[in-house]
């Protein structure tokens, strides 16, 4: 958790608003979803592929749905979960980040339809590329 209040800190430092939503289990409730709605956020960040366990009716990950970016940061190598959330429909308004090159490498070479990939190495990085789109 030391490295989500890290970035929260980064983004407080921008000037960007934060409102963190703790997603917990394996099949978490669309209440979740819903919620994120309701708030109508600029932008979702994920860590780990929180959330992608929601899917639609037709069984993609709701996070396809939403009309704003998402950015998801991977800090866990976890082939079965890159199988499972990498593997299917994506939404061009996703981007993924890794500060593992090990990771990186790995989905780069397998995951070709990954809407947009980088390798960053610090959380400001992060940040600066969310601003910049």
């Amino acid at each position: 958790m030391g490295e989500i209040v890290l970035f929260k800190k980064t983004l407080l430092e921008h000037d960007i608003q934060v409102e963190m939503l703790e997603i917990h289990g394996e099949s978490p409730n669309h209440e979740y979803y819903f919620e994120i709605l309701r708030q109508d956020p600029d932008m979702v960040f994920t860590v780990n592929f929180a959330g992608f366990a929601m899917r639609t009716d037709t069984g993609e990950a709701a996070f396809i749905n939403l009309t704003c970016r998402s950015a998801h940061l991977i800090l866990n190598d976890n082939d079965k979960e890159f199988e499972q959330y990498l593997s299917g429909k994506l939404s061009i308004a996703m981007s993924f980040y890794c500060r593992n090159d090990n990771i990186y490498d790995k989905l780069f070479a397998k995951y070709q339809d990954i809407p947009e990939l980088k390798k960053v190495s610090e959380w400001k990085e992060i940040v600066e590329d969310m601003l910049n789109e």
